[in-house]
């Protein structure tokens, strides 16, 4: 048996084609997070639709133009809702949908053939992470050391400048001023 089916938005045929794999009894939970990820980006833009003529009925019923029965309708967040029809828990989507965009091809493989779980590989990316920010903070906080040393180099430097204890060390000429007037950078600048 066969059935012919017209949509009036392409959205709502990717929609229909996504919603139908996930009926498929055979998938495990990643494998039903993965195929559910591409239509929650479908439920936002379908939201976003919905929003714009919720919004206009709610400004009808504000102002009377509409039954005084006729209620906005609200729609649960596209998270819960994608989870929902991937029947599985909106927790479990977000951790799959964080491991779809984070992990190794080897460890969504590991997922799809059912040899390690959607908790066991978030968790290792979530751990991997905080060791990464822990890294760069530990690296910013050597930056920040050679920084402050330098400021302090160039400020023992400029110091030295301006009471004009930089001589060469063969002829013990003043090392900043000028070779031709012999002006140093203090009495050029008049201080």
């Amino acid at each position: 048996d066969f059935e012919v089916r017209h949509f009036e938005d392409k959205l709502l045929e990717k929609k229909f084609v996504i919603e139908s794999n996930l009926r498929r009894r055979h998938l495990n939970n990643f494998q039903l997070v993965e195929l559910a990820v591409p239509l929650l980006e479908i439920e936002k833009v379908l939201a976003k639709k919905r929003q714009s003529k919720g919004g206009k009925n709610g400004r009808d019923i504000q102002l009377g133009l509409v039954p005084d029965d006729a209620k906005p309708v609200f729609q649960a967040k596209a998270t819960e809702m994608v989870a929902k029809k991937a029947g599985v828990s909106t927790r479990t989507f977000e951790r799959g949908k964080k491991i779809v965009e984070k992990a190794s091809e080897k460890d969504k493989q590991m997922l799809r053939d059912g040899k390690t779980s959607i908790s066991k590989v978030y968790h290792e990316i979530v751990a991997a992470k905080k060791e990464h920010e822990n890294m760069a903070s530990e690296e910013s906080g050597v930056e920040d050391q050679i920084s402050a040393h330098n400021k302090a180099a160039i400020l023992v430097l400029l110091k030295s400048l301006g009471e004009k204890k930089l001589f060469c060390p063969f002829c013990g000429n003043n090392m900043l001023e000028c070779s031709k007037c012999h002006k140093t950078i203090r009495e050029a600048l008049g201080t």
